[in-house]
């Protein structure tokens, strides 16, 4: 069912004569209400200067997929909403009604007729219907996205609010939920007359919460909910002890905002993770569905970098709405998040599917051609470069700085050769594909090119791939070194790795530079997920809550393989059949890659597992941590320890729970990464990276915040067939040039003008180094 959510908004203000306290509660047999014979409720609006001020804010959340689609909910219970809120707002001018989710809205207006969206356009002119509130396409997640995204979805949203509306861009105590609860019976002539005890105890909850707003229902027929609405107004202001009228957001915040003594606190820490109730830690969401939460990943840094060739090509308008709008759509807090049912994820997907086949589309129309996208890639599936074939690969740098991209594109050759359109050779090196699944991949292509692409910023690279008949020698050096020793070193000009190969972890970690050498353990481990049937508390896509505080190891290395050559150092660790470790050193590279692969997690023994990635390191931390809040601010973390309140943990299970944050981009210091997460049926095998590095705090940062720029906005990479024609979209002439501490986030025309929209970022927070910030 839809969440519709009703608030109950209570403005303190002073009280004359009272000392600031409304006066007492009263007994049913000394108040007699006065019924409106005429059929009339008194809900007119004024704000007292003598009473509590309770504003009544009737507003909706409509879930865009949860248990159900987005286009079940819309045809099955928003479209009605919204139907049955319009015809009721006519009725009387002093109700107010808000709706938020836009992916909604305006698809209810693309079915309405002139003459209905002249009414919606009356009521919202004259405030009855108020669409300010957040007018983002989805009301996002706060956890899983990046800001970048988050503000992309909420421009989305608001840019049909300016265009059609001249936009600039909870709920109520228990018992008042109109939808199942009994309603306000008020005619004198009634048996079950319960006027009386409803307005006493709603008075009673707006007293109580004066100082905070809270609450919950589920709104559904807009009839009967304003009906009672008006009831509880007239008689909470026939009561008398309080102030009751329909009102919205906007109108709470401009009363609260004029009233200049009040002093408002500030909060610099977050909330996360939530809990609800002892063992309810929410924070099993921050890895629920990883493949999905990837999905949303690719998708929109393909929007990002299709924007910036929309431009580049000199378009009067965008063609890629569509994947805007799925990847706005997945930003739901039941979506990115993984909280939705399956079939609401696999609809999630397929949308994106979509979205991102839009963004295909467009990216062949700029150019001119047809070129294709390898998301498989990292299974080395790709057609167009697993053919005898040489082929054609370009790569678009999204960023305002040239940057060193890594590009692997399965070909099933021994020996092939990479130059520029220029006939320049490219740094290039061609690898064994590491099959890490339980389960042999069909189709998968035997080795792998590895390519160094250097790119300008905000430019083009075309690369041309043959393969020549490979040299005795070279066929002996494109396979598997033989390791002996117990520690394997690997190197750059920048950083130097040690990998223990019997265990299959790493061993230090150094910064060449500064000589700062950290060691360091790594481990595929999983707590056990506690489970019971019917128990809410139970390890699943919400929470998070293991069994006991003890962590079990996966099966033993039984196999590694390692290599070196000129442009990469890599060492793959197979742990029985679910598991893997590969570490990656590249040459131009100022961190170590560690690739993780899990899954399909077993689940024979009836046993959740919750599988995580654990660093322990000789930083002495002090419990002490930072990480990232969305991409963009970092966040002082303290083990056990909450700046704002007493945290109480219950047990040694809470412990592990109550400290899992959820990371977007980077962190510091950190412990344990979570993976992925199942509890009783037969899951995905999935593949993630983390870069490692290590450094004095300044220099360390300023490496880091370049790094989560660079790592958000990934290259553009497609391949066509050998095409030494290929024409591209012009590149700028000059592209801009940006300091060192400013980041371009987007860029994208605005339809029908010569303006452009630009997000620059300063990548730096206030003290993270003494120069860039």
């Amino acid at each position: 069912m839809v969440k519709v959510w009703t608030a109950v908004a209570a403005a303190a203000v002073t009280y004359a004569g009272a000392q600031g306290h409304a006066r007492p509660s009263f007994e049913c047999e000394h108040w007699k209400p006065h019924y409106p014979f005429n059929g009339h409720y008194n809900t007119t609006t004024a704000i007292s200067t003598d009473k509590l001020n309770v504003h009544l804010i009737p507003h909706t959340h409509d879930d865009p997929g949860w248990l159900i689609t987005v286009d079940q909910y819309f045809t099955q219970e928003v479209d009605y909403i919204l139907d049955t809120v319009v015809t009721e707002l006519q009725k009387d001018p002093k109700r107010r009604f808000m709706y938020v989710e836009q992916s909604f809205f305006q698809r209810w207006w693309r079915e309405q007729s002139k003459e209905t969206k002249k009414i919606v356009k009356k009521l919202v002119k004259n405030g009855q219907l108020d669409l300010e509130a957040n007018g983002g396409w989805v009301m996002h997640d706060e956890a899983a996205p990046h800001y970048s995204t988050m503000l992309d979805q909420t421009a989305f949203g608001h840019k049909f609010l300016l265009k059609e509306f001249g936009y600039d861009g909870y709920g109520g105590p228990g018992g008042f939920f109109f939808e199942n609860d009994s309603p306000i019976k008020d005619d004198p002539y009634l048996h079950d007359n319960n006027v009386c005890e409803r307005i006493k105890t709603f008075v009673d909850h707006s007293l109580e919460r004066a100082k905070h707003t809270k609450g919950i229902a589920l709104y559904q027929n807009a009839h009967r909910w304003f009906k009672n609405l008006d009831k509880l107004i007239h008689y909470a202001n026939q009561e008398g002890r309080v102030n009751m009228f329909y009102s919205t957001l906007g109108q709470y915040t401009d009363l609260k905002l004029q009233d200049k003594s009040l002093e408002w606190s500030v909060k610099t820490d977050d909330f996360f993770p939530y809990a609800d109730q002892p063992n309810g830690y929410w924070s099993g969401y921050f890895s629920s569905r990883p493949a999905l939460k990837r999905y949303v990943r690719v998708a929109n840094s393909l929007l990002q970098s299709v924007r910036q060739l929309e431009v580049w090509a000199g378009a009067k308008s965008t063609r890629v709405n569509h994947l805007v709008a799925t990847v706005g759509l997945s930003l739901h807090h039941d979506g990115i998040t993984g909280t939705e049912k399956q079939k609401v994820s696999d609809d999630y997907a397929q949308r994106l599917g979509e979205g991102v086949g839009n963004g295909h589309w467009r990216l062949n129309e700029l150019l001119d051609t047809t070129v294709d996208f390898c998301f498989l890639a990292n299974v080395s599936i790709c057609n167009r470069s697993t053919t005898s074939d040489p082929f054609t690969f370009v790569v678009y740098n999204p960023l305002a700085v040239a940057h060193s991209y890594t590009i692997e594109l399965p070909i099933i050759a021994k020996n092939a050769a990479v130059e520029l359109a220029n006939g320049t050779a490219v740094p290039s090196v061609v690898v064994p594909f590491v099959p890490v699944y339980s389960q042999p991949i069909a189709n998968a292509a035997p080795h792998q090119l590895v390519v160094q692409a250097h790119v300008p910023p905000l430019s083009w690279l075309v690369y041309h791939v043959t393969f020549p008949k490979a040299s005795s020698s070279e066929e002996s050096t494109n396979g598997w070194d033989v390791v002996t020793e117990s520690i394997m070193s690997a190197e750059n000009e920048f950083v130097r790795v040690q990998v223990n190969t019997v265990t299959g972890s790493l061993v230090s970690l150094t910064n060449k530079a500064t000589q700062t050498k950290v060691n360091v353990t790594s481990s595929l481990l999983y707590y056990q997920a506690y489970g019971k049937q019917g128990d809410s508390c139970s390890s699943g896509a919400y929470l998070f809550h293991p069994n006991t505080s003890a962590v079990h190891n996966l099966p033993s290395v039984t196999s590694f393989k390692c290599q070196k050559t000129e442009l990469l150092a890599t060492c793959v660790f197979q742990f029985g059949t679910w598991g893997s470790l590969q570490y990656k050193l590249r040459a131009w590279d100022h961190s170590v890659v560690v690739e993780w692969t899990v899954g399909p997690i077993p689940i024979d023994d009836d046993q959740g597992k919750e599988v995580i990635l654990r660093f322990d390191t000789s930083i002495q931390s002090e419990k002490t941590w930072y990480t990232d809040s969305n991409g963009l601010e970092f966040g002082k973390r303290v083990r056990d320890y909450r700046e704002t309140w007493n945290l109480t943990l219950h047990n040694e299970e809470e412990k592990v729970a109550a400290n899992y944050v959820p990371i977007t981009i980077a962190t510091t210091n950190t412990v344990e990464f979570a993976n992925q997460n199942k509890t009783t049926t037969q899951g995905l095998t999935v593949r993630g990276s983390i870069a490692l590095s290590v450094g004095p705090v300044h220099s360390a940062m300023e490496f880091l915040r370049v790094e989560m720029h660079q790592r958000h906005l990934d290259a553009l990479v497609a391949v066509t067939k050998l095409n030494p024609q290929l024409h591209l979209p012009s590149n700028p002439s000059v592209a801009p040039r940006l300091p060192r501490n400013v980041g371009l986030t987007s860029m994208q025309i605005v339809a029908s003008t010569s303006c452009l929209v630009v997000r620059l970022t300063h990548l730096f927070s206030i003290h993270e180094h003494p120069v860039r910030t």
